[in-house]
Parts: C-alpha cells; structure tokens; sequence
C-alpha cells in the first residue's frame, strides 16, 4: 500500500476475538467452564470486542476524495466485488491483499493438488485399528458414567439440538428477537458490512432452560474429556505416521507446488 502512495496500518484482527491466542480450546479447563461451548457460550467477550473495534485506518479512508476511495479500495484488495455475481463466491483477495493471502497461505496450492489424498489419509487414520479401539473405549466409559453416545461428535449433535430447540422457539427472546438479531455494523468509505449474531437476551423461562442444559452440557464434556484420554495418548502420533507415508511419496511434487 506505502508503494502505492498510500497510507496504511496493520489491522490486528486479533483484537476483536475476545480471547487469549493461549486459549486451549481441547482443553480439560475449557470444558469445565464452557464445555463444549454451546449452551455456555465462550464468545459472549468476542461480541464486546466486535462492537468497540475500530479500524484504525477508517479516519484516513474517511478523509480521502470519492475518487481516492476508489484507487484505494482497488490497491488494497482490487476493488469492491459484486457480491451478487456467482463469480464472486469463493474468489480469492486480490490487490495488496491478494498478494499477502498469496504469500501466507501458499501451502493451500497443497491442498488443491492433493485434495482427494488427504481425504485418503484422513480415512484411512480413522479406520487405524488403535485409533477405533480407542473411540469405542470412550463410548463405552461414557456409557458406564451414564451418557449414552457413540463418539463425541453425537455428543456435541446431541447438546447442541437441544439448545436449538429452546431459542427457535417464537417465545424464546424478548421484544420478538430470535436467535441472530443481534448485529453491527461496519462503514468503510462507501463499503457497509452488516455482521449478524446472536441470541439476543432470553425471556427468563427459556434462560433458566439454558441454564439447566449449560450444566448438564460441561458435565458431558468433562466426562467426555476424561474418557477420551486414551485417544490423546495415541491419535497424535499414529496420524503423523500417516502423514509423514505422505510426504515421503510426494515430497518433490509437494515442493513443487510450493515453488521450492
């Protein structure tokens, strides 16, 4: 953007995550507040930082001609897409930042060529007899703790059905809300973005259901965390064995894709 007479600083998008980079998701921490963050939601924090977010280069974009808008949004990112266009869904950033997404994220080139391998790799780690053995011992020790699923995917399906159920209900929010009605808005030169989340605030009936399911949920995910111990144990290095067969057969195309 500076070569291109431009000014232009860093956003650190970081800031609106609400959340410490050191936050271990698949952590036994996490699931004791949050568990698996559904009926308790971990991105109540996000959604104050979304709110007071300001880009710090808005006041110079403010400050430019119409004209000068335009020859900046087209440096930055090629121009303004039309977002109605088929076209438009899935492209890659153009511009400056086209040009950074090229630099960072060179190693998807990878995965475009080797797509249907992965695919192979991932199939081929769940089928691994260790790491199968490993799942149906985390369903049984759930079942003897009184929780009835077949992997921890259902699991988090089951909890998280039962949260729908609750705030799709017509009654669930006050003033007729509903679970996405809650949003902001941000202006860059004559580009709007609207960003839409939610739930809004619950009548208390329904929160109170909430609640209740919140409880019952970080149990699950604690028990579930706990079973799943044996898996830790063995799944990280049985899928590097699979990966690492990988690149021994295709580390020159692989290289290659990479410019290397």
């Amino acid at each position: 953007m500076l070569t291109q007479g431009f000014e232009y600083q860093v956003v650190d998008y970081s800031q609106i995550s609400g959340f410490d980079s050191k936050v271990d998701f698949e952590s036994r921490e996490f699931a004791a507040e949050y568990g698996f963050g559904i009926a308790s939601n971990p991105f109540e924090e996000s959604f104050e930082a979304v709110k007071s977010f300001t880009d710090p280069n808005q006041e110079y974009v403010e400050n430019l001609t119409e004209g000068e808008r335009d020859a900046y949004q087209t440096a930055l990112s090629g121009g303004l897409p039309d977002l109605s266009s088929d076209d438009a869904r899935g492209s890659k950033p153009s511009g400056c930042q086209g040009n950074a997404f090229e630099e960072v994220f060179a190693f998807g080139e990878v995965f475009e060529q080797f797509g249907d391998q992965f695919e192979e790799i991932e199939q081929a780690f769940e089928a691994d007899p260790r790491i199968v053995g490993a799942t149906t011992g985390w369903s049984s020790c759930m079942g003897e703790a009184g929780h009835s699923y077949s992997d921890k995917e259902s699991a988090e399906s089951d909890v998280r059905r039962r949260y729908e159920s609750i705030v799709r209900s017509p009654d669930a929010f006050a003033d007729g809300g509903d679970a996405k009605s809650g949003s902001v808005v941000f202006e860059d030169g004559a580009d709007v973005e609207e960003f839409v989340f939610g739930p809004q605030t619950l009548n208390l009936e329904f929160q109170a259901q909430v609640d209740a399911l919140a409880v019952e949920e970080r149990v699950i995910a604690l028990t579930s965390w706990d079973c799943n111990e044996p898996l830790r144990a063995i799944e990280d290095d049985v899928r590097v064995e699979y990966e690492q067969r990988f690149v021994d057969q295709n580390g020159a195309a692989i290289g290659e894709a990479l410019d290397e």
